[in-house]
C-alpha cells in the first residue's frame, strides 16, 4: 500500500508514470519498524532520540502514531513542526522526500530535515516506516579504489 502511494507521489512529482522496477533487484525500497524506548540510554543527545538528518530515499512514508516525537523542519518559518500535534494518529500518513527525490526533481523538492525527540515522561514510541528507493534514482554509492 505505501509503495503504491509513493509511486503515485513520484509520478505526480516527475510528471510521468512511475511503477516499481520490473527487475526486483532494482527495487531497493525498505520497510522497517522502529522502537524508541525513550529512556536516557537510547538518546543521541539530550531530549533527542535521533538527531536531525535527511534520508537518502525518494519518498518516505510513516503512519502517524499516538506517541509524539517526529519533528520536521519547516524551512519557511525556520521552526520545527511536531508532526503528532498537527496530524491525526491512526488516520494520516506523513510523507516527505529524501536526497534521491531532491536530485530526481532537480531541486524542486528539497529533502526534509527531520529528527525524533523525546520527553523524560514519555512512553516508548513504535513506528513503521517505508522508504522508496529505486535504482534508477538511487544509484549505489561510489567506492574509492
Amino acid at each position: 500500500y505505501l509503495q503504491t502511494l509513493c509511486d503515485k507521489c513520484l509520478s505526480v512529482t516527475l510528471e510521468r508514470e512511475i511503477s516499481p522496477p520490473a527487475d526486483p533487484a532494482d527495487d531497493k525500497s525498505v520497510s522497517y519498524a522502529v522502537h524508541y524506548p525513550n529512556n536516557k540510554g537510547g538518546q543521541q543527545a539530550e531530549g533527542i532520540n535521533i538527531k536531525e538528518h535527511v534520508d537518502p530515499s525518494l519518498y518516505v512514508m510513516e503512519p502517524v502514531v499516538e506517541e509524539p516525537g517526529l519533528e520536521v523542519f519547516d524551512r519557511l518559518s525556520s521552526q520545527w513542526v511536531k508532526v503528532e500535534e498537527v496530524c491525526k494518529a491512526g488516520e494520516e500518513i506523513i510523507v516527505f522526500g529524501g536526497t534521491a527525490l531532491q536530485s530526481a526533481s532537480n531541486g524542486r523538492i528539497t529533502a526534509a530535515l527531520h529528527r525524533v525527540s523525546h520527553r523524560p515522561s514519555q512512553s516508548p514510541r513504535f513506528v513503521f516506516i517505508f522508504e522508496q528507493k529505486y535504482a534508477e534514482f538511487y544509484p549505489p554509492p561510489a567506492f574509492d579504489d
